[in-house]
């Protein structure tokens, strides 16, 4: 790649040279990141914006971010932010199997002054992974950002993570998680989605589910710390801790989610693999394996707000963004059953959809719990029976 097809863009605190975007978008105009001869997608600045909230806040919370490692890095932003913008961070390997990415890596590093910090590779991810350990290295956090699944590498990355470590997984193959290409979810992480209305928090559950697994075949427990749904990705964050008994104990949290068409119901069965109990009837449909628990530490969560309430991070174009999410993500922690779509049930019910704001407020006052759900602005999460939530529909149409 020329010189003069490279531009240089701020994002945070970095500097970063990346591919001209007027040279790769549609004829509408629209950017095509993945046309580009390098990777750089700005769309997932907020994805990036979070991460260094995150990583702060482990800082904060004692953690140790001697080594941190972005194996599949395109221009290299994430893990040059990283070390710009998380305290403390020792240094950071960045790599990435293409030629002309890890050229522009390389001036990346240069013009942010982190060639002393920086490690630099050209390639395969799993092949550098799994390297690491076999020279001594392990790294504190660990970040699978791929262009799709990143099933292809978690196994490596299970193994290049240190005890006590921190990996990240970013999931854009969402088509397959939420069931539009079932056959690629079954081949990919071996569970069967469901499309029922909350498909989008099935799939995530599937990630987190699959990830675990092929944790504990390896007796490494690899427990969720926080999981969200944004814009088309699934972004989950796991403390890696290894040990068989640890990650036999894990696996209790898996089950599967048991859906009624009829009624429009649906609910989940702990255990794993699938128990017995559950019957065979024509009207069920059954989903997973999947995580079945919550999908937040709320402790961390809170201390994940704290730190994001910190003014030092105005200078983040998404900062404002996080906020909101963290707090969806602190109402809905304690509701574990997944949200109902407030349309899916009007449909079902043949009435009209009043306000969710209303629904919402008419279901606390029978003493339930009940927020807006992040996976979905038609989605409503409570921990009343639907018949409650059906009830409150059938009201608040009535009035309207």
């Amino acid at each position: 790649m020329v010189e003069r097809e490279l531009i240089e863009v701020v994002e945070g605190k970095a500097r970063i040279l990346v591919p001209n975007p007027k040279l790769y978008s549609r004829p509408d105009g629209v950017y095509e990141p993945s046309w580009a001869p390098v990777f750089y997608n700005p769309k997932m600045m907020f994805n990036r914006d979070f991460s260094i909230v995150f990583l702060n806040t482990l800082k904060r919370l004692g953690a140790s971010l001697e080594l941190v490692v972005d194996p599949l890095a395109g221009s290299g932003v994430r893990g040059i932010r990283y070390l710009l913008e998380v305290e403390d961070i020792g240094k950071a390997i960045i790599n990435d199997i293409d030629p002309e990415a890890y050229s522009i890596i390389e001036k990346n590093v240069k013009l942010n002054n982190l060639n002393s910090r920086v490690e630099t590779y050209c390639l395969d991810a799993n092949l550098l992974l799994n390297m690491l350990p076999q020279v001594g290295l392990r790294g504190d956090f660990i970040d699978v950002d791929p262009f799709g699944s990143p099933i292809p590498f978690i196994d490596s990355a299970l193994w290049a993570t240190k005890n006590y470590g921190y990996l990240a997984a970013t999931a854009t193959d969402t088509a397959a998680l939420v069931g539009t290409h079932e056959r690629a979810c079954i081949r990919r992480y071996h569970a069967k989605p469901l499309r029922c209305g909350c498909e989008k928090e099935i799939g995530l559950r599937i990630l987190i589910s699959s990830i675990i697994l092929r944790a504990a075949s390896k007796d490494i427990a690899a427990i969720p710390i926080i999981a969200y749904f944004a814009d088309y990705y699934y972004r989950v964050f796991f403390k890696i801790i290894r040990g068989a008994r640890r990650a036999s104990k894990l696996l209790e949290n898996l089950g599967y989610i048991v859906y009624d068409r009829e009624k429009g119901d649906y609910w989940f069965v702990h255990g794993y693999p699938i128990p017995t109990s559950i019957v065979k009837d024509h009207r069920v449909v059954i989903g997973g394996p999947l995580w079945t628990s919550i999908l937040v530490d709320i402790d961390v969560l809170k201390k994940i707000l704290e730190e994001a309430s910190r003014n030092k991070y105005e200078y983040l174009d998404t900062i404002d963004r996080i906020r909101i999410l963290l707090k969806q993500l602190e109402c809905e922690t304690p509701i574990i059953k997944p949200y109902y779509r407030l349309d899916k049930i009007c449909s079902m019910i043949h009435k009209s959809m009043p306000k969710t704001s209303s629904v919402i407020e008419c279901l606390k006052a029978k003493g339930y719990r009940a927020c807006r759900s992040h996976f979905d602005y038609r989605g409503i999460r409570t921990n009343a029976p639907l018949n409650e939530l059906v009830d409150c529909i059938s009201s608040l149409s009535t009035s309207s």
